[in-house]
């Protein structure tokens, strides 16, 4: 029984022996197509170029969104023209604003223009001090 035993085992590791060397000979030739750098170089080539144009189309649809939202209809100055009754134009609204704006300037007096920066003593408070982020190292008895 331990004959059989003993045998057993030396075939599994001859099997797996020969097994270890077709794995290392299948992986010699994939070794020697690392050494074509030429093609991942092209790779690597081509995906940067890639990138960067495909973010030079984005910009231009961007614009493209830009010009198209901000293009307005040139029907749509036709009506501003025309005045219905009722309305007030914008040059009669910015006269209105700034005359009241002038009136209500006149109303208050001249300041001295000087800021006074007043200290407020502020109340303790334990989440601003610093003694309770600090540990206390303790005492170490030799």
């Amino acid at each position: 029984m331990a004959q059989e035993v003993v045998e057993k085992t030396a075939e599994v590791a001859q099997t797996v022996a020969v097994e270890a060397q077709k794995v290392v000979e299948a992986a010699a030739p994939a070794a020697e197509t690392v050494k074509d750098w030429s093609a991942m170089l092209w790779t690597a080539l081509i995906c940067i170029v890639s990138v960067f144009f495909v973010l030079v189309l984005l910009i231009f649809v961007m614009k493209l969104f830009g010009v198209v939202f901000t293009k307005r209809p040139k029907n749509a100055a036709a009506p501003a023209a025309k005045q219905e009754s009722g309305q007030i134009h914008e040059e009669e609204i910015a006269a209105i604003t700034t005359a009241l704006r002038l009136f209500s300037g006149d109303l208050h007096d001249r300041e001295s223009e000087v800021l006074t920066i007043m200290n407020i003593k502020r109340a303790y408070s334990p989440w601003n001090s610093k003694i309770h982020g600090l540990t206390q190292m303790p005492d170490r008895k030799f």
